[in-house]
């Protein structure tokens, strides 16, 4: 496509003719402006907090009933305790803080 560009120089009238290859992208933005306000904001922000903790619940649930391998996530994701004595080392109890 071909476009013109004109100016002014010593008060004579010029104009340069440039004619361009390429594709064209002609970007027209517009909406309206606001004012900002923090009870929007902060409403906003805290659903996305709690919309992250559903999606981690419903993972959770998925992984743990849906999925074929639900018994091998399941071993991983809790831990199985007989006795105190397998709750050594994890900072509950320790052989330093228990008498026996």
């Amino acid at each position: 496509f071909r476009y013109a560009r004109y100016y002014k120089q010593n008060n004579i009238d010029y104009r340069t003719l440039i004619k361009a290859y390429g594709i064209r992208f002609d970007v027209v933005v517009s909406g309206r402006a606001g004012k900002f306000n923090i009870i929007p904001t902060t409403m906003n922000i805290g659903s996305g907090l709690a919309l992250l903790g559903v999606a981690t619940i419903l993972c959770d649930i998925v992984v743990l009933y849906v999925l074929k391998k639900k018994y091998f996530y399941q071993e991983k994701k809790y831990m199985m305790v007989d006795d105190d004595d397998d709750l050594r080392g994890y900072g509950r109890l320790d052989s330093s803080t228990t008498t026996k």
